[in-house]
């Protein structure tokens, strides 16, 4: 699948565009799926998700649609799963 959008994880303000689906703006990509710092520290909410929400349009999307990159246009890799 092409991915559909691309987020530069160094631009501060278009990674704040970006949105867990309780509407937290401090997520991370992790191994095909995303994780939100906000979350993890509720005893009762799962931190991790799999739909990442555009803050400005609420469309979703998911890990496998997204593009990432750095600032100087190098792109994120996943880690080596075993």
């Amino acid at each position: 699948m092409e991915p559909t959008i691309v987020v530069d994880l160094d631009d501060e303000t278009q990674r704040r565009a970006f949105r867990c689906p309780r509407g937290h703006a401090n997520w991370e990509p992790v191994n095909h799926h995303w994780w939100c710092e906000s979350c993890a520290r509720r005893w009762s909410v799962d931190a991790e998700f799999s739909l990442l929400v555009d803050h400005r349009d609420r469309q979703q999307y998911r890990r496998e649609e997204v593009s990432l990159v750095y600032g100087d246009g190098e792109p994120y890799k996943e880690a080596a799963s075993d």
